[in-house]
């Protein structure tokens, strides 16, 4: 595991943006994990700027939805899917052939699931993006004695709950990408920024491998890049 530590969160942000188009330089036709809130939301607007600045081509570019709120309309401005298509479908011109995601007001939880891991044995994820939630979560892999290795629906904890995208809405469900899914990925970058995640960073940091702290198990994976912002969490 690679840990870049980051001044601040411009900094940060322009070594997540770097790593992103490193990827589609290398390939072209690379599939890219994206999560959604805060801590990614800068570094998008910055690939977006580097693509339009380069006039660099993206049409054989791939996004991946990596979790969907439940219930919420698709256009509703709390969804994943409303920030990844301000941020990077419609700047990019992304065609909808390119974009897996989950619909969020489907009730088939099951025939959802297999619909996006399916698509993903046919085009897996060349780098997954990931933030490091405040109760360890990776997408919304919630901490619990168990975890699901595919696509699924997560009943979402209380601390997820009140994650700032969805203030002021009640939402008690959430599609993600599984754990196994996950690590499939060639490369995966998690960002650790925001608010109150001391204790589960340092608890990421003993290495051990548990079911109750998900991002623990990005120790199982040989190419992991961490970036910390130190002005956070130092």
């Amino acid at each position: 595991m690679n840990f870049i530590h980051a001044k601040n969160y411009e900094e940060l942000s322009i070594v997540v943006s770097k790593m992103m188009v490193e990827t589609i330089e290398s390939n072209p036709e690379a599939n890219v994990c994206l999560a959604t809130g805060s801590s990614p939301s800068l570094a998008y607007d910055l690939f977006v700027d580097h693509v339009r600045t380069r006039n660099t081509d993206v049409s054989g570019l791939r996004f991946t939805k990596l979790d969907e709120w439940c219930g919420i309309p698709m256009d509703h401005p709390s969804t994943c899917e409303a920030f990844i298509r301000t941020k990077l479908l419609d700047p990019l011109k992304i065609p909808e052939d390119r974009y897996l995601s989950f619909d969020s007001m489907t009730t088939l939880y099951d025939e959802e699931g297999r619909r996006i891991h399916e698509a993903l044995t046919k085009h897996p994820i060349d780098l997954c993006i990931l933030g490091l939630g405040k109760n360890g979560h990776l997408g919304l892999n919630e901490p619990s004695s168990i975890l699901i290795p595919f696509a699924h629906v997560a009943n979402l904890t209380e601390k997820t709950k009140t994650h700032p995208m969805i203030e002021g809405v009640v939402v008690n469900k959430g599609f993600t990408l599984g754990m196994q899914e996950i690590l499939n990925s060639k490369r995966i970058l998690l960002i650790v920024s925001g608010d109150g995640k001391h204790e589960i960073y340092r608890k990421f940091l003993n290495q051990e491998v548990d079911t109750e702290l998900p991002a623990s198990f990005l120790w199982l994976h040989d190419d992991v890049t961490v970036v910390v912002q130190d002005d956070r969490f130092n």
